[in-house]
């Protein structure tokens, strides 16, 4: 199914709104524990509605819970992700696979996956990834932007912070036009600390950790 620039964009962000030996493929990776019944509380802030389902200038929370459910989907191994933002519920995978990171979740009736993280890389690393959109010929550039870097959010300090960031490119001129970016801020140990979504180089949200539950 192909699909619009926009529905790329909320695609992304929904991702704040989804064992092995620690190290092999679907084990524990150290920016994201996956033990059940771990939680993570996020403050979400919307500022702009360009028109996406759900962006209304609110501010809500969400509750993320990790579950004891592993499965392989497309060959990789994902752990299912509970969400729950203003009592309306989701189920998203997050997948480790030799390094990389993964969301996965449903939308317009389809999985639709995304690496976010490649703790194996540098900063200034990116790759691309082609993908099929309505409107324009279209990929995703994913960046790490920087490592081990301190991050405070809502007034706590976090280190060994990974900074990474995806854009949505359109094809315009012969050349790529970064249409939106989220940026993601990840801690050792702790998981996702931050998310921010911008359109144009308009923020339009950004969800931050209020508190973290590591079992």
């Amino acid at each position: 199914m192909k699909k619009n620039i926009l529905t790329l964009i909320a695609i992304i962000s929904i991702f704040s709104a989804c064992t092995k030996e620690k190290g092999a493929p679907g084990g524990s990776g150290d920016y994201q524990p996956f033990t059940a019944n771990s939680t993570w509380s996020y403050r979400n802030e919307t500022t702009v509605d360009i028109g996406i389902p759900g962006v209304h200038g609110v501010v809500d929370t969400t509750v993320n819970t990790m579950t004891a459910t592993v499965k392989v989907l497309g060959g990789k191994t994902f752990h299912l992700l509970n969400s729950v933002t203003s009592g309306e519920a989701e189920e998203g995978y997050i997948g480790f696979n030799n390094g990389i990171y993964t969301s996965r979740g449903m939308q317009e009736g389809e999985f639709v996956e995304f690496d976010y993280l490649d703790e194996t890389k540098a900063a200034g690393y990116s790759s691309v990834t082609p993908v099929e959109v309505e409107d324009a010929e279209a990929q995703l550039k994913t960046t790490v932007v920087e490592k081990g870097i301190n991050k405070t959010i809502l007034g706590k300090a976090y280190s060994n912070v990974i900074h990474t960031k995806i854009e949505t490119q359109a094809k315009e001129n012969g050349g790529f036009k970064t249409i939106a970016s989220v940026e993601f801020y990840i801690a050792k140990g702790v998981g996702l600390i931050a998310l921010y979504t911008s359109f144009n180089g308009i923020q339009l949200n950004k969800s931050e950790l209020i508190s973290a539950d590591i079992k």
